[in-house]
């Protein structure tokens, strides 16, 4: 009887208060438009949306898992298939059970895991032979992640769970082969497959994804983009060259023009590269003598050098007229220099003799501001005797008041010229370090240009020296292979295997002169660099 009083009286109040709450809603409402209420309503729904996509999601999961978990007893009397259903059994136990992780991906899960796993056992560090992963490549990876889809309640004991295969576009994409090795994959972290082949690294990022998230994922991988083979030496193009799967150092050699180098060049690659080699030597000349006149602009000579037969060679590459010009050239330098010298010089003595004038005038000024001082102590001396009158006291210190007045004029007058004076001496200053600095400048981009500029010519004329006076031409091909702990570098034959990022350093050599000078080791390398000659082509 309580209980049903007291439920009575709970419906009332409820009634009573929904009726209460609606008044003041529609009074609410009436006063500030339905707008007022809405907005603050959605903004709630708007909130509480990622809570209700998260329960719904997790619910979802934990209908799959208990369907899972249920389907070999619905179907063990009917289509269902026994492998599917006990792998469907065993990755439910070991998503609730972490420590049956293992078994469930590695130990013996499964025919397909155990494909996997042989994969994953064949996939070792490069063998030097397969195009595999290397620094500075750019994989282009699409990740597909497996579901399966409860069955109908009117077909669970007749029908198997469809599965559904879509790509997590969160995790395709293309990355980069970093230094360390590794791909960094997002909410997954970094997957080692430095050295490893395509299949290989397909194997290895699907099975981290799969223990990381927990899913059933498997990757396709593809090369976006693969760094440039380097061939530098007696080549006829060095420089980049695109990087082919099976490229060796035979087909690089091909590619660059140091195969086709042991028959003397054609005539007109002479003359081209002849004439490639006097406008080399043009500038390497130019840049020289401009270094020797800016020597001389900044040793203030007038000479470009004492020895008139040092720029014979100079002279012959650039005519007279070039050395003409530069001597006139250093002399319109130095003869600016030394007018804006003697400007700032003459400057600078105005500016102390100026002030030199001030002080003395500041000297004056200042004992006449004393003798008017003492006048005007004689004179209040006077007064205080009755000697004198207030007239003459006034007078006396209007004077030494003038006068003092004067004194800080002059002093403010010596202050400004030497001010003046301080600043033209800094100006000089860093005109002269703005100056020096100029010419270091020049003297450091003179220097490398001229590096560059040597190297360039050594290169051409090694190239007109191929076939001339050359028993028998021969190679020293060298490898540097970047890796993760440095630079690798090894010798090389004609079948070596190059990958993308190599550097092919290519040196001609006699192959008498090769033999006694060979040592059996080298310093820094694996094996004696290998002589490629035409025999062993």
């Amino acid at each position: 009887m309580f209980l049903r009083t007291f439920r009575n009286f709970l419906g009332t109040t409820c009634l009573i208060s929904v009726g209460i709450g609606a008044f003041y809603v529609e009074r609410f409402v009436s006063e500030h438009g339905p707008q007022a209420v809405m907005e603050p309503v959605a903004n709630v729904f708007r909130q509480l949306r990622p809570f209700g996509d998260a329960v719904e999601s997790r619910f979802s999961d934990l209908r799959d898992k208990v369907m899972a978990q249920d389907a070999p007893v619905t179907g063990g009397g009917g289509n269902a298939s026994p492998a599917a259903s006990a792998t469907d059994a065993l990755a439910v136990d070991a998503t609730r059970n972490p420590a049956t992780k293992t078994a469930a991906i590695g130990t013996d899960p499964g025919p397909v895991d155990q494909t996997v796993a042989g994969m994953v056992a064949d996939c070792m560090p490069d063998g030097g032979i397969a195009d595999v992963v290397v620094l500075g490549d750019r994989l282009t990876l699409r990740v597909f992640e497996q579901s399966a889809l409860a069955p109908l309640p009117a077909e669970q004991a007749t029908t198997d769970r469809e599965r559904v295969i879509f790509e997590r576009l969160d995790l395709s994409g293309s990355y980069e082969i970093g230094p360390s090795g590794s791909v960094s994959l997002p909410a997954i972290g970094h997957v080692d497959i430095i050295g490893q082949r395509l299949d290989c690294a397909e194997t290895l990022i699907g099975r981290t994804i799969s223990e990381r998230l927990r899913v059933n994922a498997s990757v396709s991988a593809g090369f976006a983009s693969r760094p440039p083979v380097l061939v530098s030496g007696v080549v006829r193009t060095p420089g980049a060259h695109a990087y082919a799967p099976g490229l060796t150092v035979e087909r690089v050699l091909a590619q660059a023009g140091a195969i086709q180098q042991f028959d003397p060049p054609s005539p007109q690659q002479v003359a081209t590269l002849s004439a490639r080699e006097g406008e080399l030597s043009m500038q390497d000349a130019s840049l020289i003598i401009e270094r020797a006149r800016f020597d001389a602009v900044l040793d203030g000579d007038y000479e470009l050098a004492k020895d008139d037969s040092k720029w014979t060679s100079v002279a012959d590459a650039l005519g007279t007229e070039r050395v003409v010009f530069e001597r006139a050239l250093l002399m319109a330098q130095l003869d600016e220099q030394a007018e804006e010298s003697s400007r700032i010089n003459r400057r600078t003595a105005d500016l102390e003799s100026r002030i030199a004038a001030a002080r003395e005038s500041l000297e004056a000024a200042e004992s006449q501001l004393v003798y008017l001082e003492e006048r005007e102590a004689i004179r209040v001396d006077f007064l205080s005797r009755r000697l004198s009158n207030n007239a003459n006291v006034d007078e006396a210190t209007l004077r030494r008041m003038d006068m003092s007045r004067v004194v800080l004029d002059k002093r403010d007058a010596l202050a400004a010229l030497e001010g003046e004076l301080h600043m033209v001496q800094h100006d000089r200053t860093l005109h002269d370090a703005s100056h020096r600095l100029q010419i270091a400048t020049f003297m450091v981009e003179t220097s490398k240009a001229r590096a560059a500029i040597a190297g360039e010519l050594r290169t051409v004329r090694q190239q007109l020296d191929v076939g001339d006076d050359i028993p028998e031409q021969s190679f020293v091909v060298t490898i540097e292979r970047p890796t993760l702990s440095g630079t690798a570098k090894f010798a090389a034959s004609f079948d070596t295997v190059v990958r993308p990022g190599d550097l092919v350093a290519v040196k001609s050599a006699d192959t008498r002169a090769v033999q006694r000078e060979v040592p059996t080791a080298f310093t820094g390398l694996d094996q004696p660099e290998t002589l490629i000659t035409a025999a062993a082509q």
